[in-house]
């Protein structure tokens, strides 16, 4: 999801965060040169927390620059009845299928025998993946991964919420009501 979010990104009118490149339309020169690539946004290809599922300020701005150019003023018309805006109440995500041991896995798809390490509070919607050492002649480590959209980060009620999930790197209330869990942790 978070590189088809980058790569519409682009589409849309943005460059990588920390730099400035003629983009598709002729209006404007997306221009990230203030956000730098090290913020972690999506923009860029790091992952350190939930900025990693945002648009950087500067990436915004290029995206409302393109939204208001001659070129994509198809964008300004909805002529869709079908798809009303309740999508988190009636579809489920990722993570309702997906368990920790499995988001290693697709995290990191070159390791050997990798699985989630519980090592940290999953309210962070962050967590660890074991790297095993022999795989690289080295001593046995943990790397980091974000947990992916509807992951439970909390399973207690709380404000009238029967749990709680993550989206886009953060733990919220998880609006969809109760469910089971299709897998075991």
């Amino acid at each position: 999801i978070r590189i088809v979010t980058h790569e519409i990104g682009h589409a849309l009118g943005c460059s990588h965060d920390g730099t400035s490149a003629p983009g598709i339309v002729k209006a404007f020169v997306p221009n990230s040169l203030h956000c730098p690539w090290g913020d972690g946004y999506i923009m860029s290809y790091e992952q350190h927390d939930s900025r990693s599922m945002r648009f950087s300020s500067c990436c915004r701005y290029d995206i409302s620059q393109m939204s208001w150019s001659r070129e994509a003023s198809c964008l300004h018309v909805n002529d869709s009845m079908k798809y009303p805006l309740n999508w988190l109440i009636k579809y489920k995500l990722p993570g309702d299928f997906l368990s920790l041991n499995r988001q290693c896995e697709i995290a990191y798809p070159n390791l050997w025998r990798t699985y989630y390490v519980q090592k940290t509070y999953k309210w962070y919607c962050k967590g660890y993946c074991f790297v095993p050492g022999h795989q690289f002649r080295a001593a046995d480590h943990y790397w980091d991964f974000l947990f992916v959209d509807g992951t439970v980060c909390l399973n207690r009620t709380a404000h009238g919420h029967h749990g709680w999930i993550c989206l886009n790197g953060e733990c919220v209330p998880d609006k969809r009501g109760y469910r089971e869990l299709p897998y075991k942790e």
